[in-house]
């Protein structure tokens, strides 16, 4: 079964940059650019994994990934984010909101590395 995966962020170039970077994999990429609009698509799709930027308007990622925990608390959460304040990163991992953290800019290989680690790992468990 495709493997579903949630990528939220402001930026309407990095999601598009993301959808591109993995086409040729075998998951299945949805796009939000709010926090809002994140939690509509989780309401009507079975979504395996969010990846969620930390600096957003409105719902910052943190403020999302809580919400996503306490309502969807079999979704992994991962921080997407270029965003320096390490002391909200930090937190999040700390309180179980997010499992890991990836950096922006991000290379390639090892993002698509990492989430497939991350699905063994949901797989094994």
């Amino acid at each position: 079964m495709l493997k579903r995966i949630l990528f939220v962020d402001d930026e309407t170039q990095i999601l598009r940059s993301i959808t591109r970077l993995f086409m040729d994999t075998e998951y299945e990429v949805l796009t939000a650019e709010s926090g809002a609009e994140a939690l509509d698509i989780l309401e009507s799709e079975q979504v395996d994994v969010i990846v969620s930027d930390m600096k957003m308007p409105k719902m910052t990622g943190y403020e999302l990934l809580s919400q996503v925990k306490k309502r969807f608390p079999n979704i992994v959460r991962i921080i997407l984010s270029g965003f320096s304040d390490e002391r909200i990163v930090f937190e999040a991992l700390q309180k179980n909101i997010a499992k890991l953290y990836i950096l922006k800019p991000w290379e390639n290989t090892s993002f698509i590395n990492t989430l497939e680690k991350v699905f063994q790992i949901e797989n094994v468990l």
